[in-house]
């Protein structure tokens, strides 16, 4: 499951930055107290452990900046942050990049923001930062959402040593991959054949849907509401299995692995299954996922809800 950026506080995403800057520079990243940062949220003298590599470490005075929005699905090339109007977070963070450049503190610069980075952005931004501070394109990193999945997946106790709880967080599975699936599957819906009965079980199913609900934990009365459910499997099974629909099915899979990662990070001794799925469809699906679609593309596929 991934982290949620947007709902951490600054000092949470701040705190997981110079976490993941420990772990690639060394034990020596100094973070400061929340104020005025002059620039810098935390830096490091010396030669980095391992980055950019091992084998070639950046070597001197390394400033980092952390910058957190609590807004989805922002990308560094949207004028909020890297625009060329004064209100820009980058404009604002030039003129403190020069004067740590010209006052010696400042050999490279890492910059992370919980935004997505595409080659072009990235290209275009370290330019500009590089010419304002009068240093190589290659003294300057920037790192958005895919640079700290991979760091989380490559470290998986960074988000502990960050003190982030996952049940202090909450949820959120990206809406986009389920999305996809639903209105690909409400489009050719008309085209699949209908299950008749509504008791059939999913074909893989290795015990009785009673047994599978007792050794869950789930209520009778929860269990009951699902099932209604049961009768749409085959025709989901069906249209994931088209070859024509096989991105449908890498997203499937991509928000089942999500899910599975929440369910299980949530699980707690002797905890009702109910309330963990409540939380679940409420908390990750119920926000999120219906802000992100139309009322109106839901309402063709209301069995699915």
């Amino acid at each position: 499951m991934r982290l949620p950026y947007h709902d951490l506080s600054e000092d949470q995403f701040e705190r997981l930055v110079i976490v993941i800057c420990t772990w690639l520079l060394g034990p020596a990243v100094q973070g400061f107290s929340k104020g005025p940062d002059g620039g810098k949220d935390a830096r490091f003298h010396g030669r980095a452990e391992r980055f950019p590599s091992a084998a070639d470490p950046w070597d001197g005075r390394i400033i980092i900046q952390a910058k957190h929005t609590d807004l989805i699905y922002r990308k560094f090339s949207e004028p909020d942050f890297s625009g060329n109007a004064a209100s820009s977070v980058l404009s604002k963070e030039i003129p403190r990049i020069h004067r740590l450049r010209n006052a010696g503190e400042l050999d490279y610069y890492m910059l992370f923001s919980n935004r997505r980075l595409a080659g072009v952005a990235e290209e275009k931004i370290r330019k500009r930062i590089a010419k304002a501070a009068g240093i190589s394109e290659s003294a300057i990193y920037l790192g958005g959402e895919e640079e700290l999945d991979k760091y989380l997946k490559l470290q998986p106790d960074i988000q502990k040593h960050a003190s982030i709880n996952l049940f202090d967080v909450q949820p959120f599975i990206d809406p986009g991959d389920l999305a996809r699936v639903i209105e690909g599957f409400a489009e050719a819906r008309s085209c699949l054949s209908n299950v008749p009965n509504g008791d059939t079980p999913p074909p893989e199913q290795r015990v009785t849907l009673h047994e599978k609900n007792r050794i869950n934990g789930l209520s009778v009365g929860y269990a009951g509401l699902i099932e209604n459910y049961i009768k749409e499997f085959s025709s989901v099974q069906d249209f994931l299995a088209a070859p024509d629909n096989q991105s449908h099915l890498g997203w499937y899979e991509n928000t089942v692995a999500d899910l599975n990662g929440f369910i299980l990070s949530q699980r707690r001794t002797d905890q009702p299954f109910d309330d963990v799925l409540e939380r679940t469809f409420r908390g990750c699906l119920g926000t999120h996922f219906r802000n992100s679609l139309k009322i109106g593309r839901l309402d063709k596929i209301n069995p699915l809800f």
